[in-house]
């Protein structure tokens, strides 16, 4: 009977997980906080194909991640016609770098 039992023991303990309290995934990141640091490049310029049934732009979703890590959408209204054999370009409009003027002070 104790040979039995310590036989049901050893397999039940090589079934067993590292830490039963996490959920069985196949995530590449954990479901709990990290010190990982992921950092995304900035958007400078993206090109979207449409499809050649396109022909008015109805709407606009951007989902934005947040600094709080959270995630929200923003839709924007077009209705517009579009040409199906162009596509729509997505960038960042960065703001222009003024020129510092030197103050020249006239003599007369």
């Amino acid at each position: 009977m104790k040979k039995l039992f310590l036989i049901l023991l050893l397999l039940l303990s090589a079934n067993s997980r590292e830490n039963p309290f996490f959920p069985v995934t196949d995530k590449k990141l954990p479901n709990y906080s990290t010190n990982l640091i992921t950092r995304e490049e900035p958007l400078k310029y993206e090109q979207i194909s449409l499809p050649d049934t396109a022909r008015v732009l109805k709407e606009v979703t951007l989902k934005i991640k947040n600094l709080d890590g959270s995630v929200t959408e923003v839709k924007k209204t077009i209705n517009k016609t579009v040409n199906f054999k162009e596509h729509v370009v997505v960038y960042q409009k960065h703001p222009e770098k003024k020129k510092k003027r030197k103050n020249i002070k006239t003599i007369r």
